[in-house]
């Protein structure tokens, strides 16, 4: 048995997460609205019923080809699914007088004092250490590691 620190995992409780349960609830408004069953929409995007019902209830990730084809199938634009805190985009004259300091000051850092920045501001606002290692994992798998 190796002595070596293992990196923390993440289960199936790690779901549903904020972004998978408010996905799940546009799927089930554009349903409702379409008029269509979850039977009728699974059939539309090739997948299985319970599938369709694991993605309302937000217990399951959809992948970009399935969401293009709920899209469609429901006559919304992709971006109808992604909740609003992810896809606003603000204006300066937006943002709070500190956000705007936040701002100025990260505009000052180098890249490599900027990506220790960024690491540390995530570990505050995710504060779930599931999901910052969940992150951490992630970025290691991108870089290869």
């Amino acid at each position: 048995m190796s002595n070596k620190p293992q990196k923390p995992s993440i289960d199936d409780e790690a779901f549903p997460d904020s972004l998978t349960r408010d996905m799940g609830k546009r799927i089930r408004r554009a349903r409702d609205d379409s008029g269509m069953t979850q039977a009728e929409l699974a059939e539309k995007i090739g997948r299985r019923q319970a599938s369709v019902s694991h993605m309302e209830n937000g217990k399951m990730e959809i992948s970009a080809g399935t969401l293009a084809r709920m899209a469609s199938a429901l006559e919304k634009p992709i971006s109808y699914f992604f909740p609003t805190w992810l896809t606003k985009i603000l204006q300066p004259e937006e943002l709070a007088p500190d956000e705007q300091e936040l701002l100025s000051l990260a505009q000052k850092l180098s890249t490599e004092d900027l990506q220790r920045f960024i690491i540390q501001i995530r570990a505050i606002v995710l504060r779930d250490e599931r999901q910052y290692y969940e992150w951490l994992e992630e970025q290691e798998d991108r870089r290869g590691n």
